[in-house]
């Protein structure tokens, strides 16, 4: 059963399989906010309909969400990715035939998620936090992963996009000066993700005059793939949120001003807030209804701007 909250329009809902009919004037708001299944919920947007895209999925095997259509806790990295492109397909749908997406993505290792390897050899040790997602490796190793293997999520990711008719134009590097220290002996501490660059057709819209940077002689210069900004903290989340200095130039590069931003992992609601900041609209889709307030207080930090959600199912 779906719950529906709505303002200011009636949508027909089909409460058995969550199809939702007419959703109008969602692009002339500011900031919508959906929750609930984003499969379902992509279905409800227009075709052709959103400019860009800018969003970071859950990682691959690293915690729970403690809702019915949360992605990343899937066995294999194969199912996984499979699962991610299947919403990504949906995301392509709905852009307009020059729209762009701008995904964040991290990798894991072939390990039993939420321990990691003490100094005294094969015994492990909690690390704080642990939860029910720590996994046996079967699965892993019948997908051809040894332990200690990298996944290789993103890269996979991308390929498979690429199958599936996405244009993939660029990896960018996000290079964090202030990672995440790691106990480990035998490789060097992580301190980078992939951002990369899709495009729904062979010409699409890309204001690179937005986001040129200033050289050391004062002319401006292309942008660099190699982009180093620090990890930031919000403090109403409980989950890793990425710094609004990062995605700003996918926002200005991606979106003419006055466009629509969606991001159907919308999390903390950072990039509702750089698009809203930027004179961009934000669509957001979140499985979790309880991050509505999270959201506002996000975009309200970035932005200035208090929200009310257009509709919410639960």
């Amino acid at each position: 059963m779906l719950h529906l909250v709505l303002t200011p329009k009636n949508i027909s809902v089909d409460t058995n399989g969550g199809c939702v009919e007419n959703i109008a004037n969602i692009m002339s708001n500011k900031l919508s906010i959906l929750t609930g299944d984003c499969n379902v919920l992509l279905d409800t947007l227009d075709e052709n309909s959103v400019d860009c895209c800018v969003t970071s999925p859950p990682y691959f095997g690293l915690r729970e969400y403690d809702h019915d259509f949360q992605i990343g806790t899937e066995a294999t990295v194969t199912e996984f990715v499979n699962n991610l492109c299947d919403i990504m397909d949906g995301v392509r749908r709905v852009l307009k035939p020059d729209g762009t997406l701008w995904l964040n993505i991290g990798d894991g290792y072939c390990n039993t998620n939420g321990y990691q390897r003490s100094k005294k050899g094969w015994d492990r040790t909690a690390r704080e936090g642990a939860q029910a997602n720590d996994r046996d490796l079967k699965d892993l190793l019948n997908e051809g992963y040894k332990v200690k293997d990298v996944l290789g999520v993103p890269w996979k990711f991308a390929f498979e996009m690429q199958r599936r008719g996405w244009y993939l134009r660029q990896d960018i590097v996000w290079s964090k000066p202030n990672p995440m220290p790691e106990n480990v002996f035998d490789r060097c501490t992580k301190s980078h993700e992939f951002i990369f660059l899709f495009s729904k057709s062979h010409k699409y819209y890309f204001d690179l005059a937005a986001i040129k940077t200033q050289s050391s002689d004062g002319s401006l210069a292309n942008p660099r793939s190699v982009w180093t900004v620090p990890v930031s903290r919000f403090s109403g989340a409980h989950f890793a949120t990425y710094p609004p200095e990062l995605i700003e130039p996918c926002i200005l590069a991606g979106c003419p001003e006055g466009g629509t931003v969606l991001d159907p992992f919308a999390g903390s609601g950072t990039t509702a807030g750089v698009a809203i900041a930027n004179n961009r609209r934000a669509v957001l889709i979140e499985a979790n209804a309880n991050y509505v307030d999270l959201i506002n207080r996000r975009v309200d930090e970035i932005a200035g701007l208090k929200a009310n959600p257009l509709f919410t199912f639960e």
